[in-house]
């Protein structure tokens, strides 16, 4: 397996291996797009009343009977760097839990974890929040676990990756959430809950 996880690491060049992961990121970028035509400001972000419009969670609207924002606030994004950031973690993230998971988990883990970030968030009545992170975190925490579950035959470079630096990054992430206000904390916990399941009850397909 840390054969595998190294060629994905150092071959992400070969896109076309990962055309759903980068059908995933596309997605994301249709939806800023559609949500920020004609609503961007000067600096590439969309303004709250738009981000609604566009379906984010609003934990009001929510209350009222709009659950489908659980789902769409998951591919929508706040502005270019958000957009950014999280879709280079997407790609990067997504690569492995393909080429690990196959298609159809690496859509049913996005969408799930994503959607555990959604529910956390609104048990917590955030006012309002859009983004991938808890999907990502999700992912994150997928894979962390898979490292633990293997840690006896991956002691190399995968290994140091999916244990060591992914736990620290996952910490100081929450870390980082905890201390800047206008970060959704409760939708990377419930993400990352998610994805630690998913971890603990999903096993690597086979490789080719």
């Amino acid at each position: 397996m840390e054969k595998t996880i190294d060629a994905v690491l150092f071959n992400l060049q070969d896109w076309q291996r990962f055309r759903m992961v980068v059908l995933l990121v596309a997605v994301n970028v249709l939806a800023f797009l559609y949500a920020g035509w004609g609503h961007f400001d000067w600096m590439g972000t969309i303004s709250a009343s738009r981000l609604d419009a566009a379906g984010a969670l609003n934990t009001s609207l929510v209350e009222y009977g709009q659950f489908w924002r659980l789902f769409t606030s998951i591919f929508l994004h706040a502005g270019w760097i958000h957009l950014l950031v999280n879709g280079l973690n997407m790609y990067a993230f997504g690569a492995l839990i393909h080429r690990i998971y196959g298609t159809t988990w690496m859509w049913v883990s996005f969408v799930t974890c994503g959607l555990s970030g959604s529910l956390l968030t609104w048990a917590l009545n955030t006012d309002r929040t859009v983004g991938a992170s808890g999907a990502l975190f999700g992912w994150m925490g997928m894979l962390f676990v898979l490292g633990w579950k293997h840690r006896t035959g991956l002691q190399g470079a995968g290994g140091v990756l999916l244990r060591r630096t992914l736990a620290f990054w996952t910490l100081v992430s929450l870390i980082v959430g905890w201390m800047v206000p206008f970060i959704d904390n409760a939708a990377h916990i419930g993400g990352l809950l998610a994805g630690l399941t998913f971890g603990m009850i999903l096993d690597p397909k086979g490789m080719d």
